[in-house]
């Protein structure tokens, strides 16, 4: 039989050898084929719903916009549902980009931020509206948004990194209360909001008492401003009224800590 075989492609190289050596006629059975494939797509497209293909679409569009935080236009993902259609469903419709608008506004709600672009003739932008991942990643997925959005988008990031801020021990020592404040987030956004042009972010007292202040209702934990100013108070007054109003405000601590701290 192998003999055979290589005796015929050696007589056809060009050629099918099975086709020249049994004698069938090759388009007929290209022709056979196809009619197979075809019958196994309408088979296929015939137990494939449009609900199954919208859930395929809205799987596309929560792994590209939502996890992996790429925008998209509206045009292209109206791009994307066609090609979905007509590959899972053999259906070819046109269908407009308010179609896909509302396919997505119904899942995914206030997760997705649709941004109309300013130029004319541009297709509206879609973007996750949290704009996950680093710093530097919501910076550039927060690309187009409103300012209050992009403002939400840094809360989040700066209310991640206040987590990771060593708290002050308690009760703390005359070395925690005297020691230099370090660089955290709060002393350099602070620094930064008074003199933006700086490389730097200029360090005052006036900035480290505000970023002490925006750490502790952050965090919700005692900072070294609010027990040197509570101290300070009650040292030169001994008013409990005094004191229990600057905790009310956040301006320092209770007058039970400063009665223990006394103790100490």
């Amino acid at each position: 039989m192998r003999d055979r075989i290589l005796s015929v492609i050696a007589l056809f190289p060009e050629d099918d050898p099975f086709a020249a050596d049994i004698h069938y006629h090759k388009k007929c059975w290209d022709r056979y084929i196809s009619n197979l494939d075809k019958k196994k797509c309408r088979e296929h497209v015939e137990s494939v719903s449009r609900k199954e293909v919208e859930e395929v679409f809205i799987d596309h569009v929560q792994r590209t916009i939502c996890q992996q935080n790429e925008p998209r236009t509206l045009k292209t993902l109206l791009d994307y549902y066609d090609y979905f259609l007509y590959d899972l469903r053999g259906e070819e419709k046109e269908y407009k980009t308010s179609y896909v608008k509302d396919l997505i506004s119904a899942e995914f709600k206030e997760q997705i931020l649709f941004h109309e672009r300013y130029q004319k003739n541009e297709s509206t932008l879609v973007l996750n509206r949290s704009g996950g991942g680093s710093f530097l990643e919501s910076a550039l997925n927060s690309w187009g948004l409103p300012i209050e959005e992009l403002l939400h988008n840094v809360a989040r990031h700066v209310n991640d990194e206040a987590e990771k801020i060593d708290p002050m021990p308690w009760p703390p020592t005359f070395a925690n209360l005297s020691e230099e404040c370090s660089q955290n987030i709060f002393v350099k956004f602070v620094g930064w909001l008074k003199r933006p042009e700086k490389k730097e972010a200029e360090v005052t007292p006036e900035v480290l008492a505000i970023a002490s202040l925006l750490q502790s209702l952050v965090t919700n934990k005692r900072t070294k401003f609010q027990v040197l100013w509570t101290n300070m108070i009650y040292g030169l007054t001994r008013s409990r009224e005094l004191v229990d109003m600057n905790k009310k405000f956040g301006f320092g601590i209770s007058y039970q800590d400063v009665k223990n701290l006394l103790a100490t």
